[in-house]
This record gives structure tokens, sequence and C-alpha cells, in this order.
């Protein structure tokens, strides 16, 4: 049981750590980059579609 609690334990504060990380990168990133971003995903998915169909 005590194992267990410990894992527990270990895996709350590595989330907690990501999700820090993450809001740090989030804030500290500019709109304009995440928007680049987001039309390379966007640019990536409609090609992958049309080379396929």
């Amino acid at each position: 049981m005590r194992k267990v609690l410990d894992a527990n334990v270990i895996v709350n504060s590595i989330v907690k750590g990501v999700l820090l990380g993450a809001k740090l990168i989030v804030s500290y990133t500019p709109w304009w980059l995440w928007l680049i971003i987001f039309l390379l995903g966007v640019l990536k998915v409609t090609t992958k579609k049309r080379s396929r169909g």
C-alpha cells in the first residue's frame, strides 16, 4: 500500500510540473507562433487527405 501511495505522489508531482511547464510555454509563446503551428498542422492534414483520395 505504501508503494502505491509513493507512486501516486510521484505521478502527481510530475503532472503538476508538466502543467506548470506548459503554462509557462503557452504564456511566453507569441500568438502568431501558435497560428503558424496551427496552419502547418492544417496543411499537413489536408495534403494527407488529398494524396489518399
